[in-house]
């Protein structure tokens, strides 16, 4: 009895509760249908995609919350009997400056459990300038939006490649005060090359974690030298390509430079660690508003205090390539230890700043190429 139905109607306008102020639509339309129409058909023949992404916060990320609503609808549609019920609409939506148009179609089905299940779905006929983020293009964009307990929980998700890495992304769309933001995450085997666009030694073995976008800021987890940290990635006014921002709490000096001067600095620890990567022929101001406000801070605290005994350090600007800021706590070394009681200097935590090896990053290099154009 279903077999031939194909019913439809014009609607006045529709208003979609909490529809972000980002996004517009018109020329809606109800449907009933015993053929799955085309845009759900796409969604039926979709393969599964593994979504096991958090966020820094530790709950799911947006692209896990992405991919689970449209694999829940997927499977809901390919074990859906008919008929086929939605409303369909054009749907406009701003983005970093630029309209993307979306031939949306909001369908209810229902799940393994028989929970209803409503989904404002849709693919945008041009994916291209969602992201302010250089080196960052999606591929394809679609909505993967869902509605429960009397709200709506905007999503996207779609391809893209960073710099020419392919790559999976999920967004989602919030308002925060007056503004619409679009908090993006990455999904895909990424590494801190990939980000920085350029070939820097030993850049393309850290693997990144929990990598979200927001604007032109990117940041992410990783492990270096043994030891946890955070990563953050940002592009100044005039800058191609991006300034890195390794955080790390607290590791021991000679995970960064084994061996260093003959084990001198054995047992001397480097906290508070800022690692700042420049392009080349590039500096940046130290109060360049570009800086995240984390990254920022750190760079505050080492400064102010080395500006105490030089108050051009306060302005200097780092120069292209690797520069550390830190604190050196000297405490566990016998080495520097003596050598600062022979001086007469009774401070054991030093703050300290300057340029790293080329090769700092580098698993393969050798110790003494890992101190070559340090000068701290």
């Amino acid at each position: 009895k279903q077999k031939g139905l194909s019913l439809s109607m014009a609607l006045p306008k529709m208003s979609i509760p909490g529809l972000p102020s980002s996004m517009k639509t018109s020329a809606p339309k109800f449907g009933i249908s015993h053929k799955v129409p085309d845009q759900l058909q796409k969604i039926k023949d979709r393969k599964p995609k593994a979504a096991t992404a958090t966020s820094s916060s530790g709950q799911p990320s947006a692209a896990t919350k992405a991919k689970a609503a449209s694999e829940q609808l997927t499977t809901a549609i390919k074990n859906h009997k008919g008929p086929f019920i939605t409303i369909g609409a054009d749907l406009l939506m701003q983005a970093a400056g630029k309209a993307h148009d979306f031939k949306s179609m909001l369908v209810v089905t229902k799940d393994t459990q028989g929970k209803r299940l409503i989904n404002l779905i849709g693919e945008a006929k041009d994916a291209k300038g969602l992201f302010t983020f250089k080196g960052l293009e999606a591929k394809s964009l679609d909505l993967a939006s869902m509605y429960e307990a009397g709200k709506w929980d905007f999503h996207l998700d779609g391809t893209g490649d960073l710099n020419g890495k392919a790559l999976d992304f999920g967004v989602e769309v919030k308002k925060e005060g007056a503004k619409i933001q679009y908090h993006a995450t990455l999904e895909g085997q990424i590494t801190a090359k990939d980000v920085a666009g350029r070939n820097v030694p030993g850049l393309d073995e850290i693997v990144l974690d929990k990598i979200e976008v927001t604007n032109d800021e990117l940041v992410a987890d990783l492990e270096f030298a043994d030891t946890k940290g955070e990563i953050a990635a940002f592009h100044p006014q005039g800058f191609n390509n991006a300034v890195m921002a390794f955080t790390i709490d607290k590791l021991p000096f000679s995970n960064l430079v084994p061996s260093a001067l003959g084990g001198v600095l054995d047992g001397v620890s480097v906290d508070d660690l800022t690692i700042m990567v420049v392009p080349a022929n590039k500096t940046l101001t130290p109060d360049d508003q570009a800086i995240p406000s984390k990254i920022a801070n750190n760079i505050k605290v080492v400064l102010t205090a080395l500006s105490k005994q030089d108050t051009s350090r306060a302005t200097q600007p780092f120069p292209a390539g690797i520069n550390m800021l830190a604190q050196l706590d000297i405490k566990g070394s016998g080495g520097l230890g003596d050598l600062m009681k022979a001086a007469g200097l009774k401070e054991t935590v030093l703050p300290i700043g300057g340029t790293m090896s080329p090769s700092l990053f580098s698993k393969k290099a050798k110790s003494e190429d890992k101190q070559k154009g340090l000068s701290l």
